[in-house]
Parts: C-alpha cells; structure tokens; sequence
C-alpha cells in the first residue's frame, strides 16, 4: 500500500510512522516502510514502481477529489494502476478518541478493496 499525505510534493511515511502502525493493524504493508525520512517526498513513477496494489489517501475532504482524480488520471494514461482508497485526515491526525474512529474507517475501507 501507498499512503499519500501531500500532493505538491507527494508526500508519503515510512515504517517509523503512526500511520504505518495503522496500516499494519489493518493487515497492510507500506511500500514505502524502508524509506529513511519519516515524511519522505516521492514521485508517481516511484509510487507505481513500488507497486502496490492501493494507493490511500489520507486528505481532508477539500483535497480528496482532487488527489483521487490525479491518480485516476495516471491509471488511465498507463493502462490500469492500484485502488484508490479514501481515509480521513481529520481523524487519523487527531489526538483523541477520534483517531480509533479514523482506524476504524481506513481498516473498512482497506477490506473493501480487498474484496474487489
């Protein structure tokens, strides 16, 4: 799995990161888990090199589409791609017991795709 935090830059975490914590609880890899920044910054080529079979983005609902519709655009240009999947940033940030929600929702979302 590609966990996407930024978009200019892209921005992803490595295996230090909570977020990769999460992934894990949900049963998913980050491709990125050796990368030697916490916040390292990568581009689409190496995102689709490290080829995972979902990309998550974890945006505030003002960037989702635009971050989903990015991908969606690439996928098409290359002839197919990974899942997009959506978790909140809101949540998955939060210091608080709205962080267990946010885990809740990426792990539902994350079986969601693995059934398809």
């Amino acid at each position: 799995m590609f966990v996407q935090i930024g978009d200019r830059p892209l921005m992803t975490v490595n295996g230090k990161h909570l977020l990769s914590d999460a992934l894990g609880y949900c049963g998913a890899r980050n491709v990125f888990a050796a990368a030697p920044a916490l916040v390292p910054t990568v581009d689409r080529e190496g995102v689709l090199a490290a080829a995972p079979d979902v990309i998550l983005l974890v945006a505030d609902a003002a960037d989702e589409r635009a971050w989903a519709d990015a991908w969606r655009s690439w996928n098409r240009r290359t002839g197919g791609g990974p899942g997009i999947a959506v978790a909140s940033a809101g949540r998955l940030a939060s210091f608080s017991p709205r962080v267990l929600e946010g885990l809740r929702d990426m792990c539902a979302e994350l079986q969601r795709h693995r059934r398809s």
